[in-house]
């Protein structure tokens, strides 16, 4: 063919040293003369796309997008180029690769020897669909591969999308590649400060007026989603006015919503930017091109003409940011809130107005005449605005009887109600620029829905939906943006409503977050009161979750209005977490009446249906969640003391919804609790009728002198190992400097013992002072926690070495060692660490005259695994460290502590340092149970018989599969099913190898063994301990 010979000559003119770059000239002269030879239906024309040099590494946009002459040269299919002395099997190709095949649905990989043609599939998945090996240089191969991969690629034609999810599927593709763009842009321009940059300035925007320190990453994903929704509401106007000029990148900001310009302005500083960088101005063409190429009228149907039971984003915003960044959306909290729990609830805010507030229109009652009586609403973390529209389609159904009077007349007359009380009273607050612009679209279409016209309102009227950081201190002084005017003026907007605004109902689903980036001045202030009672406590990091902030945040504007209803979905830990009594104690002191709806659905703790059957959470998160009402009456209870009511849902997510969808806030069944009564005013019903017995009982951290939290590394990838030689090699550059690098036994989850790199100076929490016992000399530990949350969650254990602190957020793992070793004139000297008057009282119980602190330990042990203990105080045990009975009859003590040893050498697997009677452990001979391989496992290599790959339980069988290969056989069911803490311990145990991919040895398939005998004679033992004691005690 010409165009290969064409090819060839113009590649036989480069000189050996030539560049990538000057490929590109030969390569489009060739695709154009090759789509002539192949009669082509359409002229064909490569662009070159310039890219950026970041540290001698090419960023930005593929090399060449290839467009064909219809609808206005729409791109077909890009090209990436490499030199032909690069392979493109080169590891440092890969990222840039699967970046490019899995935004873009036509792209071809290239280094003119080696061709690769990636397409997506039906699901939208990249595919390689065609591979050639042609060398052009060479003039003897055999052109039948190459021209069939090439006429393959030049019939690429852009993806047509027809309904919702499909388009947010494909625009979250080519926004991220945009946001890849973006964020690689903004590093070249970061290299060169004194050249002007529209980016730059564009972040210091965003960080004086909504997040402070976004790094280059957060910031490019915001304005690539916001670009990719702010081109989405204009193709939806664009089709909507059936406008004949052509929607590109230049005229699409002409088709933004007037009433919401902070869309315009971004977008048109973005076209600024692409003007002066190819890759962005490419990467946004995409987006174009895919809105040109999608029905746009079907989809805008399908947004519009929805039940009123259907929250029309759902179909779009939330796959969207499931294909955009799942990472990021499970991060942020974005999660749809079901349009039942939200319906729920506004029309529980409404009843409440109609009952308590003596509001008769409820939530759409406004007054001309008497303003004071108006209902003001914000929602403070607005998302897409569901709650909003829940409120708007209320107030449109209150109105809807007057269709009787015309359609003609309702409609003028519902429409006044939107300007006169929807748009002027009801707010809202979001953050991200996203789904601030969603919510807006969204609520634009129901009220168009609903009848009401946007097209005759006034400049100044608009939704009052503001992109702000609700959180920010509300006296913060902006300064003015030259470049970016009107997010100064939305941010001073939202302000007026946080200052001067008489908000009478706060309602939303704030973000979950503990590890909160919200730490202003002004609300870590206000904090202040819900922190003030657990001042003392070791760990109060709970309250600073961002849920708990907004709660905050509603108080206080509930406060400043002097009364109102706060009623939100949230997680639901506050209402019975020890750690937020305080929080619970300001609550009844600020509200009259609080109601809480728990809906449980909490796996975290693991939480179980009390009637049997599945417990579902309403959202997909693993954090329980409720909803509650919170209410300031303007005239308060007569006995000035708060009521609190509970109520429960137990049941699937759909039982749930449907229960939900059905009730009425005055049908639920609101039962009276009297949290005054106890001390940690809790919000839910608790069985306090042993209180008054378990509190004679001393504390365990009474008992002991010195104890503390389990280690935390910050880095456990990089601290802990199964292998010491893998921990010195990988922190090599850290050891450098350090002859003997402390490296030890580490406790990391029971059973479960690996090495880790012990430098403190290293480690985020090193518990130096009470792990340095567990270095100095031999030592046990008693191991628990400070609450857990049903049966199997109790956490009783024991370590001879350093433990880690768990990664149960919910109960992190204490530890109390039975010695203590301290230096004293140049020898390490050991003592007791139970206090000695704590042993003289309980010698004096027994009337003995001596008694050891091993065995105080050993009895503690043995009553802390008691059934019957463990069941009786279930109440007890859940807030607070344990209590420990102590008996007062001699044989039971003494029977107590040979069962508390025998299962301390059942848990440390025979290695008690301080007993080396034999054990069970010590004779294979007793051992019931053995590893197996198939008649197929047994001509296997140990590298397949030996990695874990697909674990299985046979029940009826006792056999416990590892892979196809390989079992375990006589685990019965109790002792696979058999917890410590929030671990399910062999599961737990194979499942992080699994994690690892590590071929068990024989040593580990050992210890597999000795740990199911050990869990299955301490289910024995513990069935004993309950016929030598029970309690209460005689």
């Amino acid at each position: 063919m010409e165009s290969i010979k064409l090819l060839q000559g113009e590649l036989n003119k480069l000189s050996d040293s030539a560049t990538e770059n000057s490929l590109y000239t030969p390569l489009t002269l060739f695709l154009k003369l090759f789509a002539t030879e192949i009669n082509h239906p359409y002229e064909i024309n490569p662009i070159v796309i310039e890219s950026l040099v970041l540290n001698n590494v090419s960023i930005g946009f593929p090399d060449l997008t290839v467009k064909a002459k219809y609808h206005n040269w729409q791109s077909i299919g890009w090209i990436e180029v490499k030199n032909p002395n690069q392979s493109l099997d080169n590891p440092v190709f890969k990222e840039q690769f699967d970046r490019y095949k899995g935004s873009l649905s036509n792209v071809l990989f290239t280094n003119l020897r080696e061709w690769a043609l990636y397409q997506w599939d039906r699901n939208d998945k990249p595919q390689l669909v065609k591979q050639a090996h042609f060398d052009v240089r060479q003039s003897d191969n055999d052109s039948k591969s190459i021209k069939e991969l090439l006429t393959l690629f030049l019939q690429g034609k852009p993806l047509l999308t027809t309904t919702p999810k499909k388009l947010a599927v494909t625009l979250a593709k080519r926004a991220k590649l945009l946001s890849r763009q973006i964020e690689e842009t903004l590093e070249y321009e970061n290299t060169r400060p004194s050249t002007q940059s529209y980016l730059r300035d564009l972040k210091a925007s965003f960080e004086k007026t909504l997040i402070d320190d976004m790094d280059s990453h957060q910031f490019a994903n915001i304005v690539a989603e916001t670009l990719a929704y702010s081109l989405f509401l204009g193709a939806l106007e664009y089709k909507k006015l059936k406008r004949k000029d052509t929607f590109s990148i230049v005229t699409a900001g002409d088709y933004l919503p007037k009433n919401v310009p902070i869309l315009r302005e971004l977008y048109s500083l973005a076209v600024k930017t692409s003007d002066r960088h190819d890759n962005i101005k490419y990467a946004i063409q995409s987006l174009v091109e895919q809105l040109e190429h999608s029905n746009i009228e079907k989809i805008y149907s399908r947004f519009k003409d929805h039940k009123i039971t259907e929250d029309p984003v759902i179909y779009f915003y939330e796959p969207f940011l499931h294909e955009y960044d799942k990472d990021e959306k499970d991060k942020r909290g974005v999660f749809y809130t079901p349009k039942e729990v939200v319906d729920f609830i506004v029309r529980g805010v409404d009843h409440i107005l109609i009952n308590s507030f003596n509001r008769r229109g409820g939530i759409a009652h406004f007054s001309e005449d008497h303003p004071e009586e108006t209902v003001h609403i914000l929602d403070p973390a607005a998302g897409t605005g569901t709650f909003l529209m829940s409120a708007i389609q209320l107030v449109y159904e209150k109105n809807v009887k007057l269709k009787n009077l015309g359609e003609h007349i309702f409609i003028r007359m519902f429409s006044d109600v939107v300007r006169k009380h929807i748009l002027k009273n009801f707010y809202a607050f979001e953050l991200l620029v996203a789904p601030y612009a969603i919510a807006h679209l969204k609520l634009t279409l129901e009220l168009e829905r609903l009848g009401f016209s946007f097209d005759k309102v006034l400049d100044n009227e608009r939704l009052g939906i503001y992109l702000t950081n609700t959180l920010d201190d509300p006296d913060r002084v902006l300064d003015d943006m030259p470049l970016f005017p009107t997010i100064s003026e939305e941010a001073k907007l939202a302000t007026d409503v946080k200052n001067k605004k008489p908000i009478l109902v706060i309602m939303g689903n704030p973000p979950y977050s503990v590890k909160s980036a919200n730490t202003g001045v002004w609300i870590t202030g206000l904090m202040e009161r819900y922190k003030r009672a657990v001042k003392s406590e070791r760990n109060i990091q709970p309250l600073s979750d961002d849920y708990i902030k907004f709660i905050r945040f509603s108080e206080w504007k509930i406060e400043n209005t002097g009364s109102g209803i706060v009623a939100m979905i949230t997680n639901h830990s506050f209402i019975d977490g020890l750690i937020h009594r305080g929080m619970r104690e300001q609550l009844m002191k600020t509200y009259d009446e609080i109601f809480i709806m728990d809906l449980h659905g909490n796996t975290t703790i693991g939480e179980q249906n009390p009637i049997g059957g599945s417990d579902q959470n309403v959202f997909p998160i693993k954090q329980g969640v409720c909803i509650f009402f919170f209410v300031k009456k303007e005239i308060p209870n007569l006995d000035l003391q708060s009521k609190v009511y509970h109520s429960e849902l137990w049941g699937t997510k759909k039982y749930k919804l449907e229960a939900l969808f059905n009730l009425k806030f005055n049908e639920v069944k609101w039962n009276r609790l009297l949290p005054e009564e106890t001390k940690n005013f809790f919000f839910v019903p608790k069985d306090s009728s042993l209180n008054e017995e378990y509190a004679s009982y001393p504390k365990v951290d009474k008992i002991f002198t010195q104890y503390s939290c389990g280690v935390v590394t910050s880095n456990d990838q990089q601290f802990i190992d199964f292998d010491s030689i893998n921990l010195i090699n990988k922190n090599a550059e850290l050891l450098k400097d350090f002859k003997e690098p402390t490296i030890v036994n580490y406790l990391y989850r029971p059973f479960d013992i690996r090495k880790i790199l012990y430098q403190p100076t290293f480690l985020g929490r090193a518990r130096l002072n009470l792990m340095k016992n567990y270095l100095r000399g031999q030592n046990i530990g008693l191991i628990c926690s400070k609450q857990f949350a049903s049966h199997k969650y109790f956490t009783t254990f024991i370590s001879n070495t350093i433990n880690d602190k768990s990664s149960q957020p919910f109960a992190p793992f204490y530890n109390f060692p039975l010695y203590l070793y301290q230096e004293f004139q140049g020898e390490i000297v050991q003592s007791s660490n139970l206090k000695q008057e704590f042993i003289d009282q309980i010698k004096s119980k027994l009337e003995v005259k001596t008694l050891s602190p091993d065995e105080v330990f050993y009895y503690i042990y043995a009553v802390m695994h008691s059934p019957i203990y463990r069941d009786r105080y279930l109440e007890q045990l859940k807030i607070d460290f344990p209590r420990i009975p102590f008996t007062t009859d001699n044989f039971k003590f003494d029977k107590m502590v040979i069962l508390g040893k025998k299962l301390i050498n059942l848990h440390l697997l025979g290695e008690n340092p301080f007993d080396k009677n034999p054990t069970i452990f010590s004779d294979k001979l007793k051992w019931d149970i053995t590893f197996s391989l198939t008649e197929e496992g047994k001509i296997k290599p140990d590298t397949e018989t030996h990695t874990i790959d697909d674990i299985k339980y046979m029940k009826n069988e006792k056999q416990l599969f590892i892979n196809k290969y390989a079992y375990f056989e006589g685990i019965k069911p109790e002792v696979w099913g058999f917890y410590i803490g929030g671990y399910q311990v062999i599961d737990k145990w194979l499942k992080e190898r699994k994690r690892h991919a590590i071929t068990l040895s024989a040593d580990d398939l050992l210890h597999v063994m000795k740990v199911s005998i050990s869990i299955n004679e301490t289910i024995k033992t513990m069935q004993e301990i309950d016929t030598v004691i029970s309690f209460p005690l005689d």
